[in-house]
């Protein structure tokens, strides 16, 4: 549960159509007995027509109980949808409303981080655009838990325009049961590209001349 709207009004209408549902499930009932009553006095005390006018009325009665029925679910539903629940285990991050606060569909009332799929999203200068692609490996640092590093790759990269800059955010999916908590702040190191390294190793020198370096 996150928020709790004024459910007055529906808490209302559902005892109203309990109400209903409890009267006419009375009135079913009684009326049942009658037309057992009478389909054992048919032959005696009660006619056809009699009988006939009792089952109708007990028909009618049970129509009248199913619609209290659906009413009842009705305003059970509506009464369910002034309890705002969270989709996910997740955390509240930031609560966004106060109690007292008007809200319509639409409005955000918390910000709520999931704590099975974490996500780094890592931004960017745009002059690196050409650079960064998905499946580039990152290794992730918390500044507040020296030591606890991590490493994963880039899973999507988009633009991300500000008033003032245009830059791009890289998004990184952290490793299932990655032990962080969310809503931190991390460091990134992001490896754009690599080259084979070459080493110099002297020759052996050869009578008395100095000696000469290759590459390997």
């Amino acid at each position: 549960m996150l928020a709790e709207l004024d459910g007055e009004p529906q808490r209302l209408a559902v005892a109203s159509a309990r109400a209903s549902v409890e009267r006419l499930e009375a009135l079913l009932a009684n009326q049942s007995r009658t037309v057992k009553r009478y389909e054992e006095l048919r032959s005696k005390a009660v006619s056809e027509s009699m009988l006939e006018e009792a089952v109708a009325q007990q028909s009618a009665r049970e129509a009248e109980l199913n619609d209290a029925r659906a009413r009842l679910a009705e305003a059970e539903y509506r009464l369910d949808r002034t309890r705002i629940r969270s989709p996910a285990d997740a955390i509240v991050e930031r609560r966004l409303i106060s109690v007292g606060d008007f809200v319509s569909p639409g409005t955000p009332i918390v910000t709520i981080v999931g704590v099975d799929r974490l996500r780094a999203v890592l931004p960017f200068p745009e002059r690196l655009a050409g650079q960064l692609r998905a499946g580039l490996a990152v290794t992730l640092d918390q500044p507040a838990r020296p030591g606890a590093s991590l490493t994963a790759t880039i899973a999507e990269v988009r633009p991300m325009v500000g008033t003032n800059n245009r830059a791009l955010e890289a998004l990184v999916d952290l490793p299932p049961g990655a032990d962080w908590p969310p809503g931190g702040t991390v460091t990134a190191r992001v490896v754009l590209a690599s080259r084979e390294a070459w080493s110099c190793r002297p020759r052996a020198s050869c009578a008395g001349r100095p000696a000469k370096w290759c590459t390997s």
